[in-house]
């Protein structure tokens, strides 16, 4: 009589093959969670590196600024720095020219906000004509909130008998300049505070301090460098100087 070979019933193949798609759904689960993973952190890093080099960007023009009023497309001067609308303008130092193209090595920034974009401006030329158009770079995306606050130390402070107590703190201004004077606002002017929101990264603060103005490296009124040209001995514009570069 024939030997019957051992085999799997039905049931047996049932629950063999309901194991086998447990562990396929389990599998295919676990590959696309890495795989979302991934690309979380992918786009993670690439808005960190894209915040990084914003902030890094930021702060070279503020570390650089110079107190170099400009004239605007009519003609009209304008202050050295002003904080309100656009978000902040001003001039800065450093404005590299390997090229070295007829221009000045000064440039004048402006940042503002475009529909949830942080966006840097520069104008080719310090003192604009009315065909003067600013360049933009889009630096960072996600922003939710941004603005740039003055800090400085308004009228007198009392003598060393009268004072009391600690010293006066600085007072914060979302607009700048507040007087009519505008040198008075920028002798008085201590330091420079950016509030950002990011949709990501939440709320981000930084504050950079501005040297006095006799400072050479803030300075644009010092003789003989980048920007003096054009001015009188007390380092104000020539009303009859024609715009430059």
């Amino acid at each position: 009589m024939a030997r019957q070979r051992p085999g799997f019933t039905l049931l047996e193949m049932l629950i063999a093959l309901g194991v086998f798609a447990v562990i396929g759904v389990m599998s295919s689960q676990i590959l696309s969670g890495i795989v979302d993973l991934s690309d979380t952190v992918r786009d993670r890093s690439e808005e960190l590196e894209e915040l990084q080099r914003t902030m890094f960007i930021i702060s070279r023009d503020v570390e650089q600024m110079a107190r170099r009023p400009v004239r605007d497309a009519f003609g009209d001067s304008t202050a050295a720095i002003i904080i309100g609308e656009p978000l902040i303008e001003f001039t800065r130092r450093g404005w590299q020219n390997p090229l070295r193209s007829p221009r000045s090595e000064l440039q004048r920034v402006a940042y503002t906000v475009d529909d949830g974009d942080l966006v840097r401006q520069f104008w080719p030329l310090l003192d604009r004509g009315p065909d003067t158009e600013p360049i933009d770079q889009v630096l960072l995306r996600g922003v939710a909130d941004v603005e740039f606050l003055a800090h400085a130390s308004r009228g007198e402070e009392p003598s060393a008998g009268e004072r009391e107590g600690p010293a006066p703190r600085t007072q914060e201004f979302r607009y700048w300049p507040v007087a009519v004077d505008a040198d008075d606002d920028e002798n008085a002017l201590e330091a420079i505070e950016l509030r950002l929101d990011h949709a990501v990264y939440g709320r981000l603060e930084r504050l950079w301090t501005v040297a006095p103005r006799g400072d050479f490296l803030l300075d644009g009124d010092q003789p003989g460098l980048p920007g003096a040209e054009g001015r009188d001995s007390d380092g104000e514009l020539d009303p009859d100087r024609e715009p430059s570069s």
